[in-house]
């Protein structure tokens, strides 16, 4: 029985298709910047994950009973990860809420301005744990994220 020879013509599509492959694999699974790292003994950064499935500019806060903090804008049809800011001090038990004003100039009370849409008042940890979506004047909560 004799061996078949294989062309290296044939191989080399076959490897480097394997490489593209892991590289654009690689590039659609990054959603973002990543987290920053944390200390040994630190707690991880609480970040909200927010689909912009309009075509207006989105400002986004966390609003809690007494303050309101400002948590970034959110581009037409993009996802952006927010980070509640460390001089909140929030723990997982605060009831919060995230409070969207759409093409909007930054306020200091968002939850009263005209407008603004707001969630039901929730543990943060509950709020954290979901992904949202703001569309046709919405925000929707989808379970399935870990808490962080």
């Amino acid at each position: 029985m004799r061996a078949r020879s294989v062309s290296r013509s044939h191989v080399l599509p076959s490897c480097s298709g394997i490489a593209l492959l892991a590289v654009l694999g690689g590039c659609a699974a990054s959603t973002g910047r990543a987290a920053p790292r944390t200390a040994a003994g630190a707690t991880a950064p609480q970040t909200f994950r927010l689909d912009n499935g309009t075509l207006d500019r989105l400002d986004v806060y966390v609003v809690e009973e007494t303050r309101e903090w400002f948590l970034g804008r959110v581009e037409p049809g993009t996802v952006a990860r927010l980070l509640v800011p460390p001089n909140a001090r929030l723990d997982g038990r605060a009831t919060v809420r995230l409070a969207v004003l759409a093409n909007a100039p930054r306020t200091g009370r968002p939850s009263r301005a005209a407008g603004a849409v707001l969630t039901v008042g929730q543990p943060l940890s509950r709020l954290l744990a979901q992904e949202w979506l703001f569309a046709q004047g919405q925000l929707l909560g989808v379970a399935g994220r870990r808490p962080r």
